[in-house]
Order: C-alpha cells, then sequence, then structure tokens
C-alpha cells in the first residue's frame, strides 16, 4: 500500500509539472504512456479527469475521463470505471450536454449500487451520494422537478447517514432549487437558510457567497428588491474578500451579476440590469456554459424588449431559443417561445405571436406534466438497467472470484487476530500476578516500617523519662547535701559535704551533655571542664 500511495503522489507530482504550462501536453501523454496498465494509471487518469483549472480544460476532461474509463473496463477495475463514468457525467453536465450527463451518471450509479455492501462499502455509499445528488442537478436543468427532487432527497438521505455537512448543504440547495423553479419561495427560504447556516458553521466562504445570491433572488422574485439587492452585495462583497480571479469563483460572480440584473429588470433600472446581463454573459461564454448563456441571451431579449429595441429583443430571445433547443432545457424554451410571442405581437406579427405562444403553452404543460414525466423516466431507467446488466454478467464473475478471496483472506486476518489476543491476555496475566506479588512484598514492608517507627517513638519517649528522673535524682541528692552543709558546724564534714557535692554537681553536668546532644557515647572534654571551671 504504501509503495502504491508513493508512486501515485510521484506520479502526480510529475504530471502537475508537466501540466504547468499548455506546450507540455506531449510531455504529460508521453509520462502516462510509460505508466504501467493498473489500476494506479486509472487512479491518475481519473484525477485529471475531474481537475478543471481553466476553461480550456473540459476538452482534456472528457479526454482523460474516457481513457479511465477504457483502461478500467480492460483490466477489470469496477471502482476506476465507475469513478470515470462519474467523472464524464459531471463535465458533460457543466457543458449542459444533459443526455449525455444522464447516460453516463446512470452507468456509474449501476456500478456502485451493485458493488454496494462489499469491498470499499464507505467508498461505494459515498459515489450513490454524489450521482444522486448530480442527477437531481441534471433533472432540474431538464425541468424534471419531481425526478430531481426524489434524486436530490436519496442524496440528502445517505450524506446525513454518513455525517457529511458539505453533501448535506448541497442537496439543501438542490432541493431548495426545485422549490424555487415551482414558484413556492416559501420552502425555498426554508432550505436556502438551512444551507447558509451549515456553510457558516463550516466556514466555507464562497458557498456561503453563492447561497447569499440564491436568496436575494427569492426575495427578488417576491418583490423585496432591497432586501434582495442586499443579499446580492453581501455575496458580491465575499467573493471579492476571496479574489475574483480564482478559478472556479468566475461562474460564481456570473451567477451574482444575473440577480443583480433581475433585480434591477424589477426596479425598472435598465442600464444596469443591461450591464450586469452583459457581465454575466461574458464569464458564460468565456467559461462555455451553454445553459447560462441561453438564460442570459433570453434575460437581455426581455430588457430590450421593456427597452422598446424590438430587433434587439429578437436578436436575442431568438439566439436564446436556438441554444435552448440545443442542449434541451424546456424551462429556457418555454421562456424564450414566451419572450417571442410577445415580441411578435408588438411588432404586429400576430400569426408568429400565435405559434409562438402555443409552443410556450405546450413546453410548459410538458413541465409541469409531473406523471408523464415520471413514467418516461422509470422507463428509460429500466431500460438502461437492463443494457447494463447483460453487459456486466463476466464481471460478476470476477467480483465472486475476488470476493471469495477477500473472505479467505479475511478468516486468516480473523485467526491471526484471535491467537495475538490469546497471547496478550496471558502477557495480562503474568504482569498481573508479578503486580500482586509486588504489591504484597510493599505491603509488608510498609506494615514494618511502621511498627519500627513506634518503637522508635516508644524508645524516645522512654529516654526522656529516664533523663528527667536522673536529673531530679541528682538535684534531690545535691539538695539534700546542701541542707545537711547548713546545719553541720564541723569543718571538716562541711569540706567532705562541699566534695561531695561538687561530685554531684559534676555528674549533673556530664547527664545534661549526654541527654541534650545527639552523640550519647560520650562528653567533649575540653567544654565539659571549661564549664565545670565556671561554676
Amino acid at each position: 500500500m504504501k509503495r502504491i500511495i508513493t508512486l501515485l503522489i510521484l506520479v502526480v507530482m510529475n504530471i502537475n509539472g508537466y501540466c504547468q504550462e499548455r506546450n507540455n501536453t506531449d510531455s504529460l501523454m508521453n509520462a502516462l504512456k510509460t505508466q504501467k496498465d493498473d489500476t494506479n494509471k486509472v487512479i491518475i487518469l481519473n484525477h485529471f479527469s475531474g481537475k478543471k483549472d481553466d476553461v480550456n480544460s473540459y476538452t482534456w476532461s472528457i479526454y482523460f475521463g474516457e481513457l479511465a474509463a477504457a483502461l478500467a473496463e480492460k483490466i477489470g477495475d469496477e471502482f476506476g470505471k465507475a469513478d470515470a463514468y462519474y467523472h464524464l457525467g459531471h463535465v458533460n453536465w457543466e457543458l449542459s450536454n444533459y443526455f449525455k450527463a444522464l447516460e453516463y451518471y446512470q452507468k456509474a450509479l449501476t456500478i456502485y449500487q451493485r458493488l454496494d455492501n462489499k469491498e470499499r462499502i464507505g467508498l461505494n455509499r459515498e459515489g450513490i451520494g454524489r450521482i444522486f445528488e448530480n442527477l437531481g442537478r441534471v433533472y432540474i436543468s431538464l425541468s424534471d422537478y419531481p425526478q430531481a427532487l426524489e434524486y436530490n432527497q436519496k442524496a440528502l438521505t445517505i450524506w446525513e447517514q454518513i455525517g457529511y455537512p458539505v453533501g448535506v448543504a448541497h442537496n439543501l440547495d438542490c432541493i431548495g432549487r426545485v422549490y424555487y423553479k415551482l414558484s413556492d419561495y416559501q420552502k425555498t427560504l426554508l432550505y436556502y437558510q438551512k444551507e447558509l447556516n451549515i456553510w457558516e458553521q463550516i466556514g466555507y466562504k464562497s458557498e456561503m457567497a453563492g447561497t447569499l445570491g440564491d436568496i436575494g433572488l427569492v426575495y427578488n422574485n417576491l418583490s423585496d428588491y432591497n432586501t434582495a439587492l442586499e443579499y446580492e452585495q453581501k455575496a458580491l462583497t465575499i467573493y471579492e474578500q476571496i479574489g475574483l480571479d480564482q478559478f472556479g469563483m468566475a461562474a460564481h460572480v456570473a451567477f451574482i451579476y444575473y440577480n443583480l440584473g433581475s433585480v434591477y429588470v424589477n426596479l425598472a433600472d435598465y442600464s444596469k440590469a443591461l450591464e450586469n446581463y452583459q457581465k454575466a454573459l461574458q464569464i458564460k461564454e468565456q467559461l462555455g456554459e451553454k445553459n447560462g448563456i441561453a438564460l442570459l441571451y433570453n434575460n437581455i431579449g426581455e430588457v430590450y424588449q421593456k427597452q422598446g429595441k424590438l430587433n434587439e429583443a429578437l436578436k436575442f430571445d431568438s439566439k436564446g431559443l436556438s441554444l435552448a433547443l440545443e442542449i434541451g432545457a424546456k424551462d429556457l424554451i418555454e421562456d424564450a417561445y414566451l419572450d417571442l410571442s410577445v415580441i411578435d405581437s408588438a411588432m404586429n406579427n400576430f400569426k408568429g405571436a400565435y405559434e409562438n405562444h402555443k409552443l410556450y403553452m405546450l413546453y410548459n404543460d410538458s413541465i409541469f406534466n409531473i406523471e408523464k414525466q415520471k413514467n418516461i423516466t422509470a422507463l428509460q431507467m429500466n431500460y438502461e438497467f437492463a443494457k447494463v446488466q447483460d453487459s456486466t454478467k463476466a464481471i460478476h464473475e470476477k467480483a465472486n472470484a475476488l470476493n471469495a478471496e477477500i473472505i479467505s483472506n479475511q478468516k486468516i486476518i480473523n485467526n491471526t487476530f484471535i491467537i495475538g489476543f490469546i497471547l496478550v491476555v496471558i502477557l495480562l496475566g503474568v504482569l498481573f500476578r508479578m503486580f500482586r506479588i509486588k504489591r504484597k512484598a510493599n505491603f509488608i514492608l510498609t506494615e514494618k516500617s511502621e511498627i519500627i517507627s513506634e518503637m522508635l517513638v516508644e524508645k524516645d519517649l522512654l529516654m526522656k523519662e529516664i533523663h528527667h528522673r536522673v536529673k531530679n535524682n541528682l538535684q534531690v541528692i545535691s539538695g539534700l547535701l546542701e541542707l545537711q552543709w547548713v546545719r553541720t558546724t564541723d569543718e571538716n564534714t562541711k569540706a567532705a559535704l562541699s566534695d561531695s557535692q561538687h561530685r554531684v554537681l559534676s555528674m549533673s553536668f556530664i547527664h545534661q551533655n549526654l541527654y541534650q546532644n545527639d552523640n550519647r557515647k560520650g562528653v567533649e572534654m575540653r567544654s565539659f571542664v571549661e564549664e565545670l571551671d565556671n561554676h
């Protein structure tokens, strides 16, 4: 495992070095050609399929994704193939190729669901959650709101079970977007506010700004234009703090410009509306996001229509309709036909107005015919599943063999664990016995130490009592000799008594020195004679 990780890091570092300049593409290709065809190479290809550093990298993302899918198919790497299909679905969604995106997402979903509850179960559940989330996004773009809601609610459940707040927030955003499209603005605000709370808690500023922009757009539709402008300006300020030139920020900033344009349209400030729409359109054209371009064509046409510039309005709405038809965005097709109907009517082209209005009603009914859409989608999913199931019978056999090997390895690991556990228990038993023996020895030693301490205390008390009594007895003897000396008149007797008293006094000094000094084996003669002489 360490070797694989090291190899992956080294190759990725080398490839990053090659990709720093566009002119080094050939070097990157050569580096991949020299890499052995194995799961490591699939991982690297998938890494670069999902890595987009600039606008022109969509082509390379598709290229690397297709290489990864083909190689994974060749070597039987099911996980690598699912990841490749996921990346191909994502890049096609970003390029507004919605039906291709659905095709790739469904392929990836089929593999992840088939491999669920097996090896890498955590990654499988995570992969299924990502695909449900992105299927919901695609169906939003296709105006199939019931299907979008179903998939995003499934994804939300998975992310909540895993405990992944980023995934929870993304799907709250998608569900809020569905309710926005259905004009249920109170539910929209409810989901957007929950999403905003999560971004604030985990400190994701760019996502926080995007949600503020979404909330501003809702207030715009609720005719609360001042609140809408306030939210949009907050979002734009955050993006400016992050840095508008960072990759990935451009699309978000374009969204804010679009929102500001929509607010200024409602405020009848058409010059500011056009200014913001043009800024958004310029970014979307640089990114090649067809859905956003079609949307802005329609909105710019609407502004020109309100200004009475019908030829300009016709030009932009026609471009918007053409692009919307190309990508199959039903809500944008519906809006374009409605705008063209109004423009034709204003230009006295009543036949064109009638035809465009009929087409508008047709798409309007198509979008909101929920039961019809559910049936169509169910048939499509059953067809895709049956087609993929037929093509994966051989892979099932490989998967079963791999599963058997995994079970065998797991048994070896379990037996090793049991033996190791028994050895650990034995070692713990020996250590515990040694601990008890040591603790008992320490207890006995402590008990003896306490007995000795008590004996020493008793000894000190006895010594003090003995010294006290000796001192008292010497004082009594000295006092009696003193009384006898006073009563006696015979000089020889007095001399004898005085000599005896001095002897007692000498003994008293010796006793005092022994008692007061720590060394009781003897008395220092010099100090004793000096003290005796002083008395």
